[in-house]
């Protein structure tokens, strides 16, 4: 850093240095991946730029709509339509020129590799929906990176911190949490025409909730040791309320029988891209017959009508369809049925097929298993922009 750099940092953060504990360099170059663009989204990303946190990395896939510009600072009446994660992030770094905000306009789950997740030093997650909550979880767990989750609704707000091997987001699922997130999928896991009703919030509580996830987060991995003591601990759930004012944190146990703690071990990184790779280079890696790719995930390759026989290729995730595919394109009849994939080994056709072809992200993390044995791969680097 020059000397006119140096200084210019310095004025910008000048205050924050007369805070005890804390450390600017180590903020600026934490990085920090956002999940979810809307009211809380918005107020963290502002928060992380103005703080100074240069690796910024915000992931949505949904666009602008006018009924979000009542909770969404970074939004304007033009935007409407645009996505969500690139104005965000073009709005981040107009707040900070050192903020290098890059988005991701996809899907947290199937279009962000978990490569990507894997080089945070935390991701927060400002997301409305069960479904988005347990796949964030899941990659995270996976990956073994802390993440915290914000929750609104009306004057209520909350904060869970789910790390090591503290109590995750689907520990504390509960029977009607999970009904309501099978509304949403069909027998065949297929997405259902179904449109939760959108919870009553305003900006303020979005606020706060936002306010307090930035302050954990830094507490987490970007200030010194000496201030440790204003922490969450892994499983703790911070409840606010802003009608009448009342905090309170409760612990969640580690529910014995989840099966979301599964991490991802010895990772080995491959050269190349998921444009490049085949399963079958994998499978070759980790020593050919026998050994098969685990997608990680139901692909749903084909939707064949029982009535006519037509069969149509689709190469998706099946949660990323949609059940109209059970209309047959040749003879109009609602019989189709779904032909899924979840592992690909050397017989398979599928295994000279890109992984991109197959839905697989780049920087994704696969495994492939052999005699009850599982080696994980990485495809390629953290590709994401050029903030890390």
């Amino acid at each position: 850093m020059t000397s006119a750099a140096s200084n210019s940092f310095d004025n910008r953060y000048s205050r924050h240095s007369q805070i005890r504990g804390w450390n600017q360099n180590r903020v600026a170059s934490t990085r920090i991946l956002v999940a979810g663009a809307g009211a809380i989204g918005n107020e963290v990303i502002k928060l992380l730029a103005l703080i100074g946190v240069q690796r910024l990395t915000i992931v949505d896939f949904d666009v602008i709509e006018t009924s979000n510009l009542t909770r969404s600072i970074l939004f304007r009446d033009s935007d409407a339509g645009l996505p969500k994660a690139r104005v965000a992030a073009a709005r981040a770094r107009e707040i900070n020129p050192d903020c290098r905000a890059v988005a991701i306009d996809g899907d947290l789950e199937f279009d962000v590799g978990l490569g990507v997740y894997r080089n945070q030093d935390i991701v927060i997650g400002c997301l409305d929906s069960i479904n988005a909550r347990l796949a964030l979880n899941r990659c995270c767990l996976m990956t073994g990176v802390p993440w915290l989750n914000g929750g609104i609704e009306s004057e209520f707000g909350e904060v869970t911190l789910i790390a090591g091997a503290g109590a995750c987001f689907e520990c504390s699922m509960t029977e009607q949490m999970w009904e309501r997130r099978n509304l949403r999928y069909s027998c065949t896991g297929q997405i259902k025409d179904f449109s939760a009703d959108a919870a009553p919030t305003v900006a303020t509580i979005a606020s706060v909730v936002a306010g307090i996830l930035v302050n954990e987060a830094l507490a987490q991995v970007a200030t010194d040791p000496e201030i440790a003591e204003s922490r969450l601990s892994p499983g703790d759930k911070l409840f606010i309320s802003i009608r009448p004012y009342h905090l309170h944190v409760a612990r969640v146990d580690i529910n014995p029988e989840c099966t979301a703690h599964a991490t991802c071990i010895n990772i080995e990184l491959i050269d190349g891209s998921v444009n490049e790779i085949t399963p079958a280079d994998l499978i070759r890696l980790h020593g050919g017959e026998g050994a098969s790719v685990e997608l990680g995930f139901d692909l749903l390759v084909s939707m064949v009508c029982v009535n006519c026989g037509e069969s149509e290729e689709i190469l998706v995730p099946i949660e990323k369809t949609h059940a109209t595919l059970t209309l047959c394109t040749a003879c109009s009849s609602n019989t189709r049925r779904a032909e899924t994939v979840a592992w690909i080994d050397e017989r398979s056709d599928l295994s000279s097929r890109t992984l991109s072809a197959l839905g697989i992200p780049a920087a994704h993390i696969l495994a492939v298993a052999h005699d009850g044995f599982r080696r994980w791969y990485q495809i390629g680097g953290n590709t994401v922009g050029n903030n890390w």
